[in-house]
């Protein structure tokens, strides 16, 4: 968003009061959420539990959706936050570069960027801390049903220890690959200011660099991921012999298998790297001290799921035909508008905006979801049917989900949903609720047949990518030679 809209025009000369109404707002956020999760930490008892967490949980959502929402209004209303950033920092990013047998002035972005997404960061991170009231107290709650269980139970993390945890999870391990990028950006500027260097044409000389900037950092993410999120080798068991022995089994290469060390305070599972001497497979502290063996390799095949049918390639693919197709549009309306009156008038940079933000809206918040639930689920299929065979079918074999791999990882994913305090009916953007999932495992394991009619479905989708990658490229082949 700020990509977007940080040169926006619509309002060039910004209000003071829209901007103290910009930050008000996110303060009253941050103090809304910190009011019901004291109100709830005090009222939640074993009878209403369930109840607390259904509705603390739609306004956790509420109010991570209201924070970039208000940040777009800040960008675009009269508070022109954008423009008031770069009145403040302009003569410290203004640098002049060669360009042909002249000079010209470009700004450097990481400095507008960090300064720039500075207020939702912070909201999101305050967000934390307004939460941790109601999370310890239902944290809380839930300790009677795992002594029930026979499992063991740590005192909730500190406020400090869930804040930072929160940090390197939901902001830092998404934000510093991106930064980084725009990083290598500038300092491909600065080094051709450095050695004189023509650049030409700022835009072709970004797109020159980001692309190789955001490969290179896509490769080396799960590194750096790694390390921000806490993790260490986990130790020589039985229970990491028998993971390296699937591996083994599956001939799926991989640089490690990690204990993500969150302080008991999630029960989770990832994985992340595309190529194998970069990927890590994480398993959280609190999954593996709540969840027996099998239910562990369940959720560590969901994973290797994730690998098989390679679905960090395919959100690689996912992404470029998002940037291929926004440049096709912007070409065509660009030939487009000049013979349609009434929008003869736009100017080039509200087209951009334009078509960036629809492109934006409808690419991250309707397709991007589709296509990760349509992976997730395709990773369940997948652990249900290993579940079912015991691992005697490999990657690519033609096995079908029964009732017995389904209820092993249903109860899996019932013992996450319980561990992290989620609803099993909670919508997610991302996965689906986690009852969505565990009903269609259940339904397909019945009838064998239905597997198949998945997996048909999920070939038709990667076709649908690779048309749509085809033609977006030949829509910005298109524009760039129109242009």
């Amino acid at each position: 968003m700020w990509m977007i809209g940080e040169s926006a025009q619509f309002h060039p000369h910004p209000s003071a009061r829209w901007l103290v109404v910009f930050f008000a707002g996110y303060v009253a956020m941050v103090m809304g959420l910190a009011v019901c999760a004291r109100v709830l930490a005090r009222r939640v008892d074993s009878v209403s539990l369930y109840t607390s967490l259904k509705w603390f949980n739609y306004a956790l959502h509420i109010m991570r959706g209201m924070i970039p929402a208000w940040f777009a209004v800040g960008l675009f209303g009269p508070a022109a936050w954008g423009r008031c950033v770069a009145h403040w920092l302009t003569p410290w990013i203004n640098i002049d570069v060669a360009r042909h047998d002249s000079r010209q002035i470009v700004q450097l972005a990481l400095p507008a960027i960090l300064l720039g997404t500075l207020p939702p960061m912070l909201a999101w991170l305050a967000s934390t801390w307004a939460q941790y009231p109601a999370d310890r107290a239902l944290r809380e709650q839930s300790l009677l049903d795992l002594l029930d269980q026979n499992l063991p139970v740590h005192s909730p993390p500190t406020m400090w220890q869930y804040v930072v945890a929160q940090f390197r999870l939901q902001i830092l391990s998404v934000v510093l690959p991106i930064l980084l990028i725009v990083l290598l950006r500038d300092l491909a500027l600065v080094i051709c200011r450095t050695l004189h260097i023509s650049i030409g044409n700022v835009g072709d000389f970004e797109n020159w660099v980001l692309l190789p900037s955001a490969a290179l950092v896509y490769l080396l993410a799960p590194k750096i991921i790694q390390m921000v999120l806490n993790t260490r080798p986990l130790g020589d068991s039985p229970l990491r012999h028998r993971l390296e022995d699937i591996c083994r089994r599956m001939n799926l290469k991989y640089r490690d298998i990690l204990l993500w060390q969150t302080q008991y305070s999630m029960g989770n599972a990832a994985v992340i790297g595309v190529l194998p001497r970069m990927r890590y497979v994480l398993l959280s502290d609190l999954l593996l001290e709540t969840m027996s063996d099998q239910q562990i390799e369940a959720v560590f095949a969901h994973e290797l799921g994730h690998i098989v049918h390679k679905h960090m390639v395919w959100y690689v693919v996912f992404f470029v035909i998002l940037t291929l197709a926004s440049m096709g549009l912007t070409g065509g309306l660009n030939v487009v508008i000049p013979h349609v009156p009434g929008l003869r008038s736009m100017s080039q940079d509200a087209l951009q905006l334009l078509v960036s933000g629809v492109s934006l809206l409808v690419s991250v918040v309707v397709l991007f979801g589709f296509v990760s639930r349509r992976f997730e689920r395709q990773a369940d299929v997948f652990a249900a049917r290993m579940m079912q065979s015991g691992w005697a079918y490999g990657p690519e074999s033609a096995s079908h989900v029964g009732e017995q791999g389904a209820e092993v990882f249903a109860s899996a994913l019932l013992r996450v949903a319980s561990v992290n305090n989620i609803p099993v009916r909670a919508r997610s953007w991302c996965h689906g609720s986690i009852g969505s999932r565990m009903d269609y495992l259940r339904e397909i394991g019945i009838d064998p047949a239905r597997t198949q009619r998945f997996d048909d479905a999920m070939w038709r989708l990667y076709a649908t990518m690779v048309l749509a990658l085809i033609l977006s490229a030949a829509a910005a082949a298109w524009a760039m030679s129109a242009g």
